[in-house]
């Protein structure tokens, strides 16, 4: 290792004695870092985060996935009322009380308040270092999702308690309100997660799978149901756990177009802090590039925009600006 100032630089055998990559849940959630479960309204993803807090709590496996113990903290911050019918049902249906080591918070999180995240830091580090908060947008009151000034100011925090803590923060999360298979909001919130799962449904099925992964590869998607359960005070579900499909490979860079506007978007793209691109700078770089006349140049470049972010390569912001996914 060599220093110079405050500044470490390490040579390649050092690096083969750093610590292994540690998982949370065996190749899904990290030990330490962020995440995000994301889905339209009514799909379930409230119900498979608390499933998930609990069997982190017991340090059960979850959808066959193997667990590392740990104290949770559940953020209850959207419809905090049917958290208690939520808990029933789970130790209804599982015969025996929830862990002491869940925690559930039902009172209003600002994320952009130092002292409400001094606060946080201190319980997390008490109480185990898994912080779920749902939602996203319950726990940040007034900012503009939209705006990268306010989603960094919100960054911010959320690097601050992960740091601090050496803790695991999911956020459940809205898609957006066109775009079904992405979060919402600004792309620099979504580019700084290390773990983002999918959650949909058609009819009465219902599923997730990991569409982006920092340290591993998204290659299953895991099926469940929603089980209704009455309870003393009324009704609610419980998760079950149904196949495990393979996926289809990664989909590739296909058309020389599409590749070409890739690679302009990558080399454009600050990799420490990520940049969103316009379409216009994209056209400025990319039309003389494209392979047609420059009269349907500026079709084209749709084209190839549009199958990029359709096969998951690239996330598109509502003010039309583009980022490496």
């Amino acid at each position: 290792m060599l220093q110079f100032g405050s500044l470490n630089f390490y040579h390649p055998e050092d690096i083969k004695n750093f610590p292994e990559y540690q998982w949370r849940v065996e190749g899904i959630f990290p030990m330490t870092g962020t995440a995000m479960i994301f889905g339209e309204s009514r799909v379930g993803k409230s119900f498979l985060a608390l499933d998930l807090a609990v069997k982190i709590a017991h340090g059960d496996t979850w959808f066959g996935y193997d667990v590392k113990q740990s104290g949770v903290i559940y953020v209850a911050a959207e419809g905090p009322s049917g958290i208690k019918n939520r808990i029933a049902a789970i130790e209804d249906f599982t015969e025996k009380e929830l862990p002491t080591n869940l925690v559930v918070m039902r009172d209003p999180l600002d994320l952009m308040d130092d002292f409400v995240i001094d606060s946080l830091i201190e319980a997390v580090t008490d109480i185990g270092q898994v912080i779920i908060i749902d939602t996203f947008n319950a726990a940040v009151p007034g900012i503009d999702e939209n705006a990268v000034r306010d989603m960094g100011l919100v960054l911010k925090s959320v690097r601050r308690i992960v740091s601090e803590s050496e803790c695991l923060l999911i956020f459940v999360y809205h898609c957006g309100h066109t775009a079904q298979d992405r979060p919402r909001g600004h792309s620099s919130l979504q580019a700084a997660i290390d773990t983002r799962v999918l959650v949909t449904k058609k009819s009465r099925a219902a599923r997730w799978h990991v569409v982006a992964q920092r340290e591993a590869e998204g290659s299953v998607l895991h099926e469940f149901s929603l089980q209704p359960r009455l309870v003393t005070n009324g009704r609610s579900c419980i998760v079950i756990p149904g196949e495990r499909t393979k996926m289809g490979a990664e989909p590739t860079l296909s058309g020389k177009n599409r590749q070409m506007v890739f690679d302009i978007i990558k080399k454009l793209s600050d990799d420490a802090e990520p940049k969103p691109i316009t379409f216009d700078e994209l056209m400025i770089h990319a039309s003389t590039a494209i392979s047609t006349s420059q009269k349907h140049a500026k079709q084209r470049l749709r084209e190839a925009l549009d199958g990029l972010c359709k096969s998951g390569q690239i996330v598109c912001n509502p003010d039309q600006s583009y980022l490496i996914a």
